[in-house]
């Protein structure tokens, strides 16, 4: 009867929202990170409350979390059109007279106000993120964990979110501190700039190797950390719809330390190297089986780790897709690279035991020891390998 969202913010405490939100969801134990108070008179009526409310993963993000009422009269959790999808982990409660009583599918998209109800309430929320970042950056990346979700998906979704809110999306880089990407690429140093022109290096937790990602922070290249689910389509999104005249190009890890820190040309021994790499872990090449490894030898600056595996980075991104589609009986082969380091003890051991003679069979339990060592640092041994 006496709802806080027909009141003046200015007379409300933080306590009287926190109080209403217990109400609104009295068997959520956690309190909400921060609220967004609606109230406008032109060109629609709309009053309300929508809280930033802490994530539980176990529970579904497609709930029916925010109330609609007409004059103070409940009618429907069922928010579908007046509120875009990627907003509904928000919680909380609107008020508009100008929102049909009958809220099928059908009456709300025919329905004039609903769309610009709809895009006032994505600029506010925007608005809102944007303040915040400003103002207290510290507040920000404390409830990134929380918002980040559904930022990266209404940047991707919405072009208006995407233009207030796609500087202001952050990713941790290798010192674990968060960034963003134009703070990313101001961060480069000068002279890598060049080469690094647009690019973004990112390393997938649990899939690429830590070792490549030191040895690029020691020439001040950060790397960003990327998960396996929001951000493959957040990336995408940033390559293929630029703003203005800025381009960014994203490249794996082990794509780019290749680029960026290759330092010398190939030399006779690494010919013999990547042959005897190739016989062991090979084999024979089969036209009609084509292997799946390939072996390189390169020459990178400070170079620590003997071998790393390199993935083509496109067949990659579609195995993403295909996957993020529920195509995950669609299998496609993985083309790896090994990309040894001629400069390593073991490398240079290897090779010089095959090269005596005497002792090839300790020099095929270097070799797959070295290919166990690159395996283990970027995505771990399977099944397969095991054996």
């Amino acid at each position: 009867t006496n709802p806080i969202w027909k009141k003046d913010p200015a007379t409300l405490k933080d306590e009287d929202y926190k109080s209403f939100y217990k109400e609104l969801y009295p068997m959520d134990p956690a309190e909400p990170l921060f609220w967004l108070h609606l109230n406008v008179d032109h060109p629609f009526t709309l009053q309300g409350i929508l809280y930033f409310p802490k994530l539980n993963p176990s529970k579904p993000t497609n709930e029916s979390n925010i109330k609609l009422f007409c004059r103070q009269v409940f009618v429907s959790d069922n928010v579908k059109d007046v509120i875009p999808e990627f907003l509904s982990l928000l919680k909380g409660a609107i008020d508009s007279t100008d929102i049909p009583l009958n809220v099928s599918r059908s009456a709300l998209q025919g329905d004039p106000n609903i769309k610009k109800i709809s895009n006032y309430i994505v600029k506010k929320v925007a608005e809102s993120l944007k303040k915040l970042f400003k103002s207290d950056r510290a507040r920000y990346e404390s409830v990134w964990e929380d918002i980040g979700l559904f930022v990266k998906y209404g940047v991707i979704s919405d072009t208006k979110f995407d233009d207030l809110m796609r500087d202001r999306v952050l990713f941790k880089n290798s010192e674990q501190k968060f960034t963003t990407l134009p703070e990313y690429i101001e961060s480069v140093p000068e002279k890598h700039k060049e080469k690094m022109k647009g690019k973004v290096v990112y390393f997938e937790e649990a899939s690429s190797d830590d070792a490549l990602r030191v040895q690029l922070l020691e020439e001040g290249i950060q790397a960003i950390t990327t998960d396996a689910y929001i951000d493959p389509h957040f990336t995408q999104h940033v390559e293929m719809q630029s703003k203005g005249d800025e381009t960014i190009k994203f490249q794996l890890v082990d794509n780019a330390i290749e680029d960026i820190l290759e330092t010398e040309n190939a030399t006779e021994d690494d010919v013999k190297i990547k042959d005897l790499f190739q016989e062991i872990l090979v084999g024979a090449k089969d036209e009609k089986n084509p292997a799946q490894l390939e072996i390189e030898v390169k020459h990178f600056k400070s170079a620590t780790t003997a071998a790393y595996f390199k993935v083509d980075e496109s067949m990659k991104r579609f195995q993403q897709m295909t996957k993020s589609m529920g195509q995950s009986n669609f299998e496609m082969p993985s083309k790896k690279t090994l990309v040894l380091n001629p400069s390593h003890a073991l490398v240079k051991n290897a090779f010089k035991i095959s090269e005596n003679g005497d002792k090839k069979e300790l020099a095929g339990k270097i070799c797959h020891h070295i290919q166990d060592l690159a395996a283990i640092s970027g995505e771990g041994l399977n099944d397969t390998d095991r054996k």
